[in-house]
């Protein structure tokens, strides 16, 4: 399972895109949002949650310090995402750039700032680590392996417009991609997918 945990509403478009995407190429995904540091009692509600995760990925503004605090509690990988929440010295996500790169909690990566898409990626491949996948990536010897790939245009993220792919079948159909986004109640007139069937063969050398 896919933690995605949020410190405050103000980030909650960082932390969607990420939930989308993980999501839509097929992890299971659960959300805590506004369990920021300012009120840490919330966070420390939700540690039942923060255990049962196979990976977390934490959005926050403002100085940036929940992935260093989720990090010190869990034995489970933590993907950092700073946004551009914050003013002043906050130096539109900087700051928390900085501040996440710099944590002393073990198991913490990091991606740039506002990128929801890749941080909601790099957490479903880690999800995928130890689960049978339908049509697996990783065969040996040669052979035949089908690709396809999902796209939906249109989901306005903070990083623009979100681009959904999944490779090697082992993520997202385009009915998965379809129930996804009308789980999430968006726009129907913003969701134009398309399925692309590619077939790739290759030899071991």
């Amino acid at each position: 399972m896919v933690l995605v945990a949020a410190a405050g509403t103000s980030d909650l478009p960082v932390a969607e895109e990420a939930a989308v995407t993980a999501s839509a190429l097929g992890s299971t995904v659960q959300t805590v949002y506004d369990v920021g540091v300012a009120g840490l009692h919330r966070l420390l509600d939700q540690y039942a949650l923060l255990a049962a995760a196979r990976v977390i990925v934490v959005v926050a503004g403002m100085e940036g310090a929940l992935p260093s605090v989720v990090g010190g509690l869990v034995d489970k990988p933590v993907i950092a995402v700073p946004t551009s929440v914050g003013y002043g010295a906050h130096f539109h996500g900087l700051a928390p750039l900085l501040a996440m790169l710099n944590s002393c909690a073990a198991g913490i990566a990091v991606v740039n700032i506002d990128n929801g898409f890749g941080a909601g990626y790099m957490a479903h491949s880690i999800n995928l680590i130890g689960e049978t996948a339908t049509g697996s990536a990783v065969r040996d010897g040669a052979g035949t392996l089908d690709m396809r790939i999902a796209y939906v245009h249109g989901y306005e993220g903070v990083t623009g417009p979100l681009l959904l792919g999944a490779f090697l079948d082992a993520g997202a159909s385009l009915t998965r991609v379809e129930q996804v986004w009308h789980h999430l109640h968006l726009p129907q007139r913003s969701c134009h997918a398309r399925v692309c069937p590619v077939q790739m063969r290759w030899q071991r050398t």
